[in-house]
């Protein structure tokens, strides 16, 4: 007995203490709930008399949600072993087939159609994609710490400040046109890391070599990061017998002339002091020994460039000619940094001439001077460099003291010769006899060293010379240059003087006369900005009038980035913009030089540069047709694009007479472009050309409003509704009676600008809606026009939107133009033109403008009101805030201008305006007012009642 007692409590004791070290194995956190002091056997327990105890409570707790999960774990196991392993085959088959279909839909698919067009058109661009968000930015500093160090990344806004512009360069940089960091590698691996980093984060990236360039080159338009080669200032090789060198691309041509002499060897390119041999390959540059050794591209024999996703590359070898494939060397070089970054050169170098000199003579006349220069290069005599100052910068150079000696101020040519001793001699005494016979006032030459560089340093003084004359410390500098035939350039010369004598600046003129290149060095300050501005562009075009250049050293940048076309054409500007997306398909190297990579927003091209321009900037870069409103209006679309030749040859000999009296300067290329004749009908609207001066038969030579005689002109196959607008109608009435005295001009005028204006005249605008009159009878259209601040629920009015659309595609205005291939139809209707778009989104401005077809102004006012609403409907359903509609109705006799606010409230901010016959321009400024300050999303004020 006491055996099977004692046998039956070990075994209670062993499943009780199992029990107890299960608990303790799976909660841990339980095991001290559990640990009791051993108990002997025989002692009595009073838990039957006592309450349970908290422990006691735990484990009876516990073990029952031990219970429970043991339970469920057992109830799936067998639910996992009941469920019939058919279901679970045939599901995984079912899986396994509509993967492999949709592979092989995928698959099937046709691949995108590569582009089969040679050059790549603005308006075929696509806005580039960047991330330059904090969080990326910061993110990539830690990258670029792991590759370079933290030394050798900086944040500081001095570095950021001097990373983004300087005061000698013509272009003045906006607030956000700045580097977030700029990043100091050392090697060319280094700069392949970073560029994989920039790929991969979508960061844009502006290079940074010696910051002496002129055209705004190096600042960061798409902010981003700047990589300066600072510390890549290494010559890595010189190779004697071969006359080449090795150069890293932060060595000065000083630096490296100063070590070649140590060899008796020198380099030729002799650009302004401080800069270095990447920028200088970057914008292709030459300096005063251009006339006798060429410029920076004669020179280079290859380049390793980093490449935008970090790929190496290697341009070819050293041998000093190869027919090896493609020269990439010279796509490199004047490139600016736009299609890859320059991290080593290979360049030629030349045996230093046994002996220099330096002459300087002084002419009465420019004409003088380039007089003697042409009769010097007649004779062939091998002078190294021919350099010319005018009387105003050697005047700056006297004021400065920038040199050791007072000049006489007279135009002035310094010359270079090299060569041996004896022949360095015989060049000066032909050039003495030469510049003697050309009227020169003063001839003097260096014997020595001393004075060779006494001589030359006026030359070299010129840019620093023109500086220190600053008035105050806001004023700046603007260099630009030019180039032309050597026979043209005392033309050019002179006038440019003249321009810059009549605006009261200050500039200095100094050139490379052997060459045909010559610099304007203008002081101005912020008021005189806009003047300096004209004078650039104005000598600018009278170079490319002379079939010279828009830049002879200084390279494009930002400053001459839009005169490009005027001098080469669209077509090889958009040939040019293909090479760079080769290249740069994300355009991450320094963006917007040299060609833009989108098109440009609203303002950001001056007004006077708008009829140079053939990426025709005024005209909206989006499709006009907007797919919302249904299948059939698509199809519609798609139909009305196919008719993109309409009329324009019905407008032919009107804008050719325009662009014959407006715009001579239109490149040969440009002048059978409707788009070219476009822009001058643009500018006469925007009264930047003058409109008196446009004819009744001119206006009817360009609308061919007599139909009858030319009815292929509507008779468009597409098109169910084909007839002549009524506006247009309108017009030719008005015509016939001015042709009989009973009508004004004015009146004609500010009808026409009227159509043009919205059919042709703003940036970035669609034309998405027309209005007939069969589908606008608004409801309370009498009570309407007679309640100045009456509230009118955009609920209430007709659904007639897909009505009004339907109308773009059937009633054309006379005017159609092709748009980069791709058809831009411009329409307009009897009654009313709508203007979508603004200038401005976040103020969401729109005008809606109501010409003709009423009796009078105020039958056309409740037409004209409601589709103001519907479009402030539409825009507050988009979710835009501060939406406010205007509206200018008119019968061509009385004008109401009209205005619904954010609250839907309507008023009538002008009354009538008569025209009474003789305040036409009166009325016209009104109108342009209006378009204005719709544009500014400025609010408007009542107009003077007349």
């Amino acid at each position: 007995m006491f055996r099977t007692r004692s046998a039956a409590s070990t075994a209670l004791r062993a499943v009780h203490h199992k029990q107890q070290t299960s608990i303790s194995t799976a909660h841990p956190i339980l095991a001290l709930c559990f640990r009791q002091q051993p108990r002997r056997f025989g002692t009595t327990s009073r838990c039957k008399e006592e309450k349970p105890s908290f422990k006691g409570q735990l484990y009876e707790s516990t073990q029952q949600r031990l219970v429970r999960e043991r339970a469920e774990q057992a109830r799936y196991a067998r639910a996992q072993h009941d469920t019939s392993p058919g279901i679970r085959a045939f599901a995984m088959t079912v899986v396994l087939v509509s993967a492999s279909l949709g592979c092989y839909y995928l698959g099937s698919l046709k691949p995108g159609s590569l582009p089969t067009t040679s050059t790549t058109p603005l308006a075929d661009t696509r806005p580039p994609r960047y991330d330059t968000s904090p969080s990326n930015l910061q993110a990539a500093w830690a990258d670029f710490v792991e590759i370079v160090g933290k030394e050798n990344v900086s944040t500081a806004k001095d570095d950021v400040d001097a990373h983004s512009g300087s005061e000698w360069s013509s272009y003045a940089y906006k607030e956000h046109e700045q580097p977030f960091l700029i990043v100091y590698p050392s090697t060319t691996e280094e700069v392949s890391r970073i560029m994989k980093v920039c790929h991969e984060r979508l960061i844009p990236v502006t290079p940074y070599s010696g910051g002496t360039s002129l055209e705004g080159h190096f600042t960061s338009t798409r902010g981003g990061i700047c990589i300066d080669f600072q510390r890549m200032g290494k010559i890595l090789a010189l190779h004697k017998e071969d006359l080449d060198v090795v150069v890293q691309p932060a060595v000065g041509w000083e630096d490296l002339n100063e070590e070649l002499a140590k060899q008796g060897l020198f380099f030729p390119p002799d650009p302004g002091p401080g800069a270095e041999i990447g920028g200088m390959i970057g914008t292709g540059c030459s300096g005063t020994n251009a006339y006798r050794y060429g410029t920076m591209r004669e020179w280079v024999i290859s380049l390793t460039v980093v490449l935008a996703d970090g790929t190496i590359i290697k341009t070819r070898q050293r041998p000093r000619k190869s027919s090896a494939g493609y020269d990439l060397t010279k796509i490199f070089i004047g490139s600016e940094g736009t299609l890859g970054l320059i991290t080593e050169a290979t360049l030629k170098v030349t045996v230093k001439p046994k002996s220099e000199s330096v002459a300087v003579a002084s002419f009465p006349t420019i004409h003088n001077a380039a007089e003697c220069v042409a009769k010097i290069v007649a004779e062939g005599i091998p002078v190294a460099g021919i350099e010319i100052l005018d009387d105003v910068q050697m005047k700056c150079i006297n004021a400065s003291q920038s040199t050791s000696r007072t000049w006489k101020e007279a135009p002035t040519l310094f010359l270079k010769f090299t060569g041996t001793p004896l022949g360095v001699k015989e060049q000066i005494a032909l050039v003495r006899d030469l510049a003697t016979s050309t009227k020169s006032q003063s001839f003097e030459f260096a014997r020595n060293d001393e004075e060779k560089a006494e001589l030359w340093s006026a030359r070299k003084e010129s840019l620093w010379s023109v500086m220190a004359m600053k008035r105050n410390p806001d004023d700046r500098v603007w260099t630009t240059d030019v180039a032309v035939p050597i026979s043209r350039l005392p033309d050019i010369i002179e006038q440019t003087k003249e321009d810059i004598v009549k605006q009261g600046l200050l500039a200095g003129i100094c050139g490379h006369v052997g060459d045909g290149n010559f610099h304007a060095i203008i002081l101005f300050n912020k008021e005189e900005r806009e003047a300096v501005e004209g004078v650039i562009h104005r000598m600018v075009k009278r170079a490319v009038e002379m079939e010279g250049t828009v830049t002879g050293e200084h390279g494009v940048g930002l400053i001459k980035r839009d005169y490009l076309p005027h001098e080469l054409g669209e077509s090889t500007v958009d040939a040019m913009r293909r090479l760079k997306q080769a290249f740069d398909p994300l355009s991450l190297l320094n963006a917007d030089k040299i060609v833009r990579i989108e098109p440009p927003g609203v303002g950001e091209v001056k007004a006077w540069m708008l009829h140079l321009l053939s990426d025709r900037i005024c005209l909206p870069k989006y499709s006009i047709f907007n797919t919302s409103y249904g299948p059939s209006f698509a199809h519609r679309s798609k139909q009305s694009k196919r008719m993109h030749p309409l009329v324009t040859r019905h407008c032919m000999d009107f804008v050719c007479w325009l662009r014959d009296k407006f715009s001579p300067l239109l490149p040969p290329d440009m002048r059978n472009l409707i788009l070219a004749r476009v822009e001058i009908l643009n500018q006469v609207m925007q009264d930047i050309l003058p409109a008196d001066d446009v004819r009744p038969e001119d206006v009817i030579t360009m609308f061919k409003l007599k139909c009858d005689k030319d009815p292929s002109i509507w008779d468009l196959p597409s098109m169910d509704v084909c007839k002549v607008p009524h506006c247009l109608s309108t017009l030719l009435s008005d015509l016939d009676q001015i042709s009989s005295g009973r009508k004004s001009e004015g009146l004609v005028c500010c009808r026409l600008s009227l159509i043009l204006f919205n059919c042709l005249a703003a940036e970035e605008r669609c034309y998405n809606a027309v209005v007939s009159d069969q589908f606008m009878t608004p409801p309370n259209s009498e009570t309407v026009p007679g309640q100045a601040s009456a509230t009118l629920p955009a609920a209430s009015w007709p659904a007639v939107g897909p009505e009004i659309v339907r109308l773009v595609v059937e009633t054309p205005l006379s005017c159609a133009v092709e748009y980069n291939r791709r058809a831009r139809l411009l329409y307009g209707t009897a009654d009313f033109v709508l203007w979508y778009g603004s200038a401005k989104e976040m103020a969401t401005n729109l005008v809606v403008v109501a010409v003709g077809g009423e009796t009078t102004a105020r039958q056309g006012e409740g037409k004209c009101l409601a589709l103001m609403s519907i479009v402030h409907s539409r825009r507050k359903e988009e979710g835009r805030k501060n939406v406010t509609v205007y509206g200018v109705c008119s019968d061509g006799v009385e004008f109401y201008f009209l205005r619904l606010d954010q609250d839907s409230k309507y008023s009538r901010i002008g009354t009538g305006l008569d025209w009474n016959w003789g305040k036409s321009s009166e009325i016209i400024s009104h109108i342009r007012n209006i378009m204005r300050l719709a544009l500014e999303g400025t609010p408007m004020s009542t107009p003077t009642r007349h």
